[in-house]
């Protein structure tokens, strides 16, 4: 994706593109969370929050 992101990088297309980073994102942190064990877990819960 990160190949086909700059050529279809523009002005409205750019705004949905962050959105489902950041929605993916989101779920990786959750991730992380429940295999994660000890401060790194409270870590990542306290950036999630």
């Amino acid at each position: 994706m990160t190949r086909i992101a700059p050529a279809v990088v523009g002005p409205k297309p750019a705004r949905p593109i962050p959105i489902l980073l950041a929605a993916s994102g989101k779920r990786v942190q959750r991730r992380l969370i429940d295999h994660a064990d000890g401060p790194v877990a409270t870590g990542v819960d306290g950036r999630a929050r």
